[in-house]
This record gives structure tokens, C-alpha cells and sequence, in this order.
């Protein structure tokens, strides 16, 4: 993170544990915008769909811990945008993560949706390690093959198999 991120971190408000409903608030980018009605085809609870096509983990953790949540799990996808751009999603998958945490919630990581050119593959592993080190749970969102041809986003067959895998995860907390 930047100095004024950092700072910007300090001055950010305090999570603080409000009200937890059984349900799920979804943030990502476009890759995450295209879950939600394919989740709520199997998932019986809430689901927030807090994505934003082109989004990165920098400018999402810039708005979290402003905006009000009531599902008891967070569920970030981020990772994309950021490898496009250069930057190193992980400190802030962290931040978010862990001030969801401090508000009492769940959280689930989901790695980087696998892209045709698999530069992904270092980034989900240390996602992986990242849910690990700070009892999260991890999706494992890498579906070779499926990929549309674009090279980047999913196919119908791979959101699928996606959005099946974030609910997995969601029955494993």
C-alpha cells in the first residue's frame, strides 16, 4: 500500500458488528458481477451484490469500510484488473478481509478466475496462503477450459461451475 493509503486506512471508520443475516454480500469485478443471479438459483439466503465491472481490490478497498453490510459472509473476488494493471491485489483482499472479520463476519477469498494466459496460477496461490493465515475460506475458481473467448472472462459452462464453487465454500462455514 501507498503512504496515503495507509493513511487512509488509519482514518478509516472502526468495523464494528451491527446487524449479521444469514446471506452474502458479493464484491468483485465483472467476473463476480455475472454470480449473483446464477447464485441465487442455488443459494436459499440473501445475496448484496456489491461487484463492479472493471474494479480493482485498490479502489475496493477505498469504499469498504464506508458501506454497510448486513449478510453474515463477504465474499471477495478480486485480482483480475489489478494483474492488468500491474498491481499486487493482496494487501488489500487483506485489508478488506480482515475488516470484515473485525465486524464479526465470514469470509470467503475465491483466487483469480483462470485466464487463457495463466498468469494467475502465483497470485491464487498466495491468495490461498492469504485465506489461510487469516482463517478464511478459499474458493478454488480455477476452471481451465472453460474459459470464453475473449481469454479472460468465463464461459456460461465456467460461471456455472463458479458460481457452484462459491456456494461449496459457503456451505463449508
Amino acid at each position: 500500500m501507498t503512504f496515503k493509503e495507509l493513511i487512509l486506512k488509519a482514518l478509516a471508520p472502526k468495523a464494528t458488528g451491527g446487524m449479521l443475516v444469514d446471506g452474502v454480500a458479493l464484491y468483485g469485478d465483472s467476473i463476480m458481477a455475472d454470480q449473483a443471479h446464477r447464485m441465487r438459483l442455488i443459494y436459499p439466503h440473501l445475496i448484496v451484490d456489491r461487484s463492479i465491472p472493471g474494479d480493482t481490490a485498490r479502489k475496493g478497498w477505498v469504499r469498504f469500510p464506508y458501506e454497510g453490510r448486513m449478510p453474515r459472509t463477504v465474499v471477495l473476488q478480486y485480482g483480475t484488473n489489478d494483474l492488468t494493471l500491474g498491481d499486487n491485489p493482496l494487501p488489500y483482499l487483506k485489508a478488506m478481509a480482515q475488516h470484515a472479520q473485525a465486524e464479526g463476519r465470514e469470509v470467503v477469498l475465491t483466487g483469480i478466475s483462470t485466464r487463457a494466459d495463466r498468469s494467475v496460477y502465483d497470485v491464487n496461490l498466495d491468495i490461498y496462503r492469504l485465506a489461510q493465515d487469516i482463517g478464511a475460506t478459499f474458493a478454488h475458481w480455477d476452471y481451465a477450459g472453460l474459459i470464453a473467448p475473449d481469454g479472460l472472462h468465463p464461459g456460461d459452462a465456467m460461471a456455472d461451475a463458479l458460481a457452484h464453487e462459491t456456494v461449496a465454500a459457503l456451505g463449508e462455514l
